[in-house]
């Protein structure tokens, strides 16, 4: 079979999961189609009927074979299985590839927070320590995907909603995801819909999909390579896509494609994520204002992928129902780092209501995750109605934020005298509740 055939039939059998949105259990859930009159993108209907249910089903890496001399996929006579949805509370049987080392590509990547206010001036200022804390808080994951169809997004950061070493894997048999917890002893089924939260808000709540509307496409470069860009719209946000043609990515760089338009309520089946291709760049606009970008800063081409590595899920990794992973107490720095963002106190500063006599009290009033900025660096992330106590800064004067990691919400930049209690939310007085 010639590559560009291969690589049509693959794209079809992958993009095969149906036009509706999914609720937790893998059902769909209608509605939410956009209303414009530009082209919409397409999937063909699924292929479940008769498939045995997840927790007895034996896989077997879908048949695909990648051909490193001719780089490209060798597909079965009657072509890959199409992707069905995970579902949520149903484990996963034991993944399975050869032995041989995969071929595959590696990105280093960063999540760019946009309109990130700056440190208030002042001779007390360090921009030393400041630089410091950004650099030690940047938000960066590491991508590897594999030419037969396996994904695996690491966390690298302090300063994510998931902790440091948390994994999100995928694979292109399937629609959703698995969080693993450091370490990877254990796994959460992640259904399709669910990532935009799960990565955001750390939490796992299905969001309707819809298969979107093109808005727009293109060229554009990045990394010093040529990329295909398009513009896909839903209800809930506008996604720019840059993706590149990278041979060894396979049926594995679709799944970072995939996990993306998903995040903005497009479903990943859309015919827009295509194999060979890996995305570069993605600016995601949302629909009620704000937003994040996703930007690879490098990316490498390997031979000697580990199987073991890349499997999904991994090998000894027990399956849960409950829970995400977190980090212990949700500061991102210590307080000598803390502490560096100041030269020297403001020694007549003094502690606020309800203050204590060092560092300050962070209160999350909102029903959702959120981090908090001062100076332009992520500080802590706080869960929704509870407070995070952080020492180390010193007295003096900063610029705080209420944001949450995807920009969905983003407050107003304030300045605030620390020891202080930093809200988001302005507590009722009692002639407010009527008492």
């Amino acid at each position: 079979m010639g590559s560009s055939r291969a690589f049509a039939i693959l794209l079809l059998a992958l993009g095969a999961t149906g036009c509706g949105n999914r609720d937790e259990g893998g059902g769909l859930v209608p509605g939410n189609a956009p209303t414009s009159s530009a082209p919409a993108l397409s999937a063909l209907p699924p292929a479940t009927k008769d498939v045995p249910p997840d927790d007895v089903e034996e896989i077997d890496g879908g048949g695909l074979v990648f051909d490193p001399s001719a780089r490209r996929l060798i597909l079965p006579e009657n072509g890959p299985p199409r992707p069905r949805p995970l579902r949520a509370g149903v484990a996963l049987p034991a993944d399975a590839l050869g032995r041989e080392e995969q071929v595959g590509v590696v990105l280093n990547a960063t999540f760019k927070h946009r309109d990130v206010p700056a440190a208030p001036k002042g001779v007390e200022i360090d921009p030393a320590g400041l630089d410091t804390a950004r650099r030690l808080t940047a938000p960066t994951v590491t991508v590897t995907a594999t030419a037969l169809g396996r994904m695996k997004l690491v966390v690298q950061s302090r300063a994510l909603p998931l902790p440091f070493r948390a994994e999100i894997r995928g694979r292109f048999d399937r629609l959703g995801h698995l969080v693993l917890w450091p370490g990877l002893t254990k796994y959460r089924v992640i259904p399709s819909g669910a990532l935009r939260t799960t990565l955001g808000e750390r939490r796992v709540d299905v969001t309707p999909l819809v298969l979107g509307t093109r808005l727009k496409t293109g060229t554009g470069k990045q990394l010093d390579m040529a990329t295909r860009s398009v513009t896909i719209e839903s209800a809930l946000a506008r996604i720019r896509l840059e993706l590149a043609t990278v041979p060894e990515s396979g049926a594995g760089g679709m799944l970072l494609c995939r996990s993306l338009v998903e995040m903005a309520g497009v479903d990943p089946s859309t015919n827009e994520c295509k194999p060979e291709e890996i995305v570069l760049f993605a600016a995601l606009d949302w629909i009620d204002g704000g937003g994040i970008d996703f930007e690879a800063t490098s990316i490498e081409k390997r031979t000697d992928l580990t199987p073991g590595e890349i499997l999904v899920p991994p090998p000894g990794a027990e399956a849960t129902t409950e829970g995400l992973p977190e980090a212990p107490d949700g500061v991102y720095l210590t307080q000598t780092e803390l502490a560096a963002f100041r030269s020297k106190p403001i020694p007549e500063i003094k502690p606020g209501p309800g203050a204590p006599a060092d560092g300050f009290i962070a209160e999350n009033g909102r029903d959702y995750l959120m981090m908090l900025w001062l100076d332009g660096v992520p500080v802590a992330g706080v869960a929704p109605q509870s407070q995070r106590y952080i020492i180390g800064p010193l007295k003096g004067r900063y610029v705080a934020q209420w944001r949450t990691f995807l920009g969905e919400h983003v407050d107003e930049p304030s300045t605030v005298e620390l020891p202080a209690v930093v809200r988001n939310v302005t507590p009722k007085t009692d002639q407010d509740g009527g008492i």
